[in-house]
């Protein structure tokens, strides 16, 4: 379940501390007042709530960051509208745009990392903006892609005589073991019914 609730303040000092790297995941405002603001912690999930937020130094510093955010987004709309749909990866390197919009580039690391949160993970992008664009603009969907890839996990582990454990098809094709694991038990399930 989890630590009782309370004030938790002087263990999350020291974890932050000790921790090797954490970022912030989301922010958003609660019912009620306050903010929950939501840290990835050496990939462990940490969700605080701020009952009263105020900035009590750099207001300079995050004006300058909401008016960059604005100025890159303008931005980005506006080269959005001139780069070609089939823009190459360099191109989209040098006009600093999102790589995930080169879909041959996007297929390619969702082979290797084999999923949106792994590629958006690995080049900070925001996981659902990278599978509705993907989506969107290039016809690509997840659960399409996951049927694909049980398909192929299916037919490796049949044509080893059922003999690879389910960490090595995880590895093999970029899941977890415990979905290998589901994924061969259904089918075996389905393949011989119990009476």
């Amino acid at each position: 379940m989890g630590a009782p609730k309370g004030n938790h303040a002087s263990a999350f000092i020291e974890a932050l501390r000790n921790v090797g790297r954490a970022n912030v995941v989301e922010v958003a405002p609660e019912t009620g007042g306050g903010v929950r603001v939501t840290l990835d912690m050496d990939g462990d999930a940490v969700a605080l709530h701020v009952p009263s937020l105020q900035v009590i130094d750099g207001m300079d510093a995050v004006q300058h960051i909401m008016n960059r955010g604005r100025d890159t987004l303008r931005r980005t709309n506006r080269l959005r509208h001139r780069i070609p749909q089939d823009a190459s990866v360099e191109t989209l390197e040098a006009a600093g745009l999102p790589l995930y919009w080169n879909e041959g580039w996007l297929r390619q690391q969702l082979e290797g990392l084999g999923s949106y949160a792994a590629v958006a993970r690995a080049y900070g992008y925001d996981p659902r903006v990278v599978a509705a664009y993907a989506a969107r603009r290039h016809g690509m969907h997840a659960q399409q892609d996951m049927e694909a890839t049980k398909r192929k996990l299916l037919d490796r582990w049949r044509s080893t005589s059922e003999t690879l454990s389910y960490r090595q098809l995880a590895q093999e094709f970029g899941v977890s073991p415990t979905t290998a694991r589901r994924w061969i038990l259904s089918e075996t399930q389905r393949a011989s019914p119990s009476d």
